[in-house]
């Protein structure tokens, strides 16, 4: 019975992860696409990159905090809400396209073909 259940579940596309485990993927991958649209807003923008530019740190501390900050909040509301949820391919794809955002976001040269 827990063997059909399985192929059942496999085929409908729900992968089996620990709850624990998808709160920390979706927070981590918010994370990501917090701190590289805050890169590309302070690249942007004079005024986004005077508020993020804190006064005794470095350029990225500010954005680092504030993506280290969602990504942690998240992950506690996430922790609540998700507690015996399993996480479906849609959900790990999405997760997957908001870290590549993230990360093309805050490269440099990149960030440079949209401004």
């Amino acid at each position: 019975m827990a063997d059909r259940q399985a192929r059942s579940e496999r085929s409908r596309g729900v992968v089996q992860a620990r709850p624990r485990l998808a709160p920390a993927f979706v927070a981590a991958s918010l994370g990501v696409a917090t701190l590289g649209l805050l890169a590309f807003l302070r690249q942007a923008s004079e005024a986004v990159s005077i508020w993020l530019t804190w006064r005794t740190a470095a350029e990225m501390t500010g954005p680092g905090a504030i993506a280290v900050a969602v990504w942690l909040g998240s992950w506690a509301i996430l922790a609540v809400v998700w507690r015996s949820r399993d996480v479906s391919r849609r959900t790990a794809i999405l997760c997957l396209v908001l870290v590549a955002a993230g990360a093309l976001l805050a490269i440099p040269p990149l960030d440079r073909l949209f401004l």
